[in-house]
This record gives C-alpha cells, structure tokens and sequence, in this order.
C-alpha cells in the first residue's frame, strides 16, 4: 500500500540515507483519513552517529552518544533504527543497541519498530517510496478497533504503559469516530 506524503518535505540531507515515517503520523493517517497529524518522527538505516553528524543533522543529546536521536532542519526528531531492553524497574533503565548500518533497510526498521509499544504505533511510511510497512499488522487492528502491545518489552515499561491508560481515552473515541464513517 502506497501513501501519499507530498506535503511533507525533505531537505537534500534525505536523498543518500534510508528514511521512514514512524509512528503517530501513521497511524493517525489510518485513524483521521483528512486530518493532517503533526507528530512527525522519523527513522534512518544504513548509517551511525558519524554518518549522521557528517551529513548535518544536529545531536539532540550531543553529551549521550549512545542515544542516537538527532534533530533536522525543520525541527523533526529523527533517529537511528535501535533497539532497547529493559535493564531495571525504572523508565530509563534500559540498554540501547544502534542497528548496524550493514543491516537492510526492513530488517533494521522491523527491529526498531518492535520495541514500540503498540501495534498501530508500530508502522512506517518509506520515505523515498511511500510505502506502507506494517510488520505487526496495525492496520487491520486499527480496521477492528483492536489495541494490542507489539511484544513483551512493552511490560517492561510501565512508565509507557500508563502514558498510554493516559491516551487510551482519545485513542477509542477516534477509533470509534473512525468505525461511524467508514
């Protein structure tokens, strides 16, 4: 499945780097079909920090290497596929792993998109084809009105779990606004 994302731009930084759209964006682009979401974060492959640095992109914890988070030249976040396991009973006790940049592109984005909490939080829109990859099937969840964890590591996190009771409210009602004018 193919999505439209004209109105996003990129700057030239983009065109040598794999890059996908990830998570609010996605799923509020199944959840409110006209509404245009904001929340726009992207995800890069086939790079490190040096790369990132070297083509520009600013550090957001330039003291923190091991968090691979970056900003670009419209204020967006965007990181290096990674994935996390939980190390203690705190929200920031965990261990971060930078997906090697030999790694392929939906490979690396599947296991990035694995330590999301949930299913329809866990897609992404290609970047450079305006592809849809929905490894854990949000799509038809959103279609069924399901709301499902992606894997276990989301019961390693309560911190996420109760920002997410938090956003559960708002997240049935456009489900449900949803299913009325489908």
């Amino acid at each position: 499945m193919e999505l439209n994302i004209d109105s996003i731009e990129f700057s030239d930084k983009y065109d040598n780097v794999s890059t996908a759209i990830v998570g609010g964006y996605v799923r509020d682009k199944f959840i409110q079909k006209y509404v245009e979401s904001p929340d726009i974060d992207l995800v890069v492959t086939g790079v490190n920090v040096q790369d990132m640095l070297d083509m520009g992109f600013h550090h957001i914890m330039s003291n923190d290497t091991r968090k691979p988070v970056f900003k670009d030249d419209y204020g967006r976040e965007v990181a290096i596929a990674r994935s996390e396991k939980s190390t203690g009973d705190k929200h920031d006790e965990f261990e971060m792993d930078i997906i090697s940049p030999d790694i392929p592109h939906e490979k690396a984005l599947k296991i990035d998109l694995k330590r999301r909490d949930l299913t329809i939080n866990a897609m992404a829109i290609d970047v450079q084809t305006g592809e849809l990859f929905d490894p854990f099937n949000g799509v038809e969840d959103i279609k069924n009105g399901l709301i499902r964890h992606v894997s276990n590591a989301f019961t390693e996190d309560l911190y996420a779990l109760f920002v997410q009771l938090d956003l559960l409210p708002d997240l049935i009602l456009k489900l449900f606004r949803k299913q009325l004018t489908s």
